[in-house]
């Protein structure tokens, strides 16, 4: 988020006459912040273009939901579902990018790849038979639980299409 915040501007106006720094800025003037020029500031950040999770974060340095009265309401949300939707995606799969090169960015609403980014996914158990680990054991094999959904799309014969699983005995 630091790095590569989807919001990669914001814009704000001011009420009164302020001064910025030795800046005079008169009433309504529309002031520009940008998250990706100040995310990767040397003033504030050791090592400004390298990725570095859990590291703390100067108080308005850091600011991908914004900062303020007007901080993003769904932040809570956003980390909570970023988070919880990353880790599902790491423990299924393996993600590898097909080229060494990042992919240019538009700036538009929010920073995009201008391009797809393309990328080959792996099962993680296909990972590990090929990086030459053995196999899993069949009792442990057994005890993982069922790769079925709750509820899945079932073949094509299906009078409904819909299906509960079996329950396992």
């Amino acid at each position: 988020m630091r790095l590569y915040s989807p919001a990669w501007i914001l814009a704000r106006q001011t009420k009164t006459a302020s001064q910025i720094g030795a800046h005079e800025v008169p009433p309504r003037t529309i002031i520009f912040a940008s998250q990706w020029v100040l995310h990767r500031d040397a003033r504030f950040f050791s090592d400004p273009l390298t990725f570095m999770p859990g590291c703390s974060h100067p108080r308005y340095a850091y600011f991908p939901f914004g900062a303020g009265t007007r901080q993003c309401i769904g932040e809570g949300f956003a980390w909570m579902e970023g988070t919880l939707a990353l880790a599902e995606v790491v423990r299924r799969w393996r993600l590898q990018l097909i080229t060494d090169a990042l992919p240019p960015l538009t700036a538009k609403v929010t920073l995009r790849p201008a391009a797809p980014v393309i990328v080959r996914v792996t099962p993680r158990h296909y990972v590990a038979l090929a990086a030459g680990v053995a196999p899993m054991p069949a009792q442990l094999l057994r005890s993982l639980p069922s790769r079925e959904t709750p509820y899945s799309v079932h073949r094509p014969n299906s009078a409904r299409g819909i299906r509960r699983p079996r329950a396992r005995t």
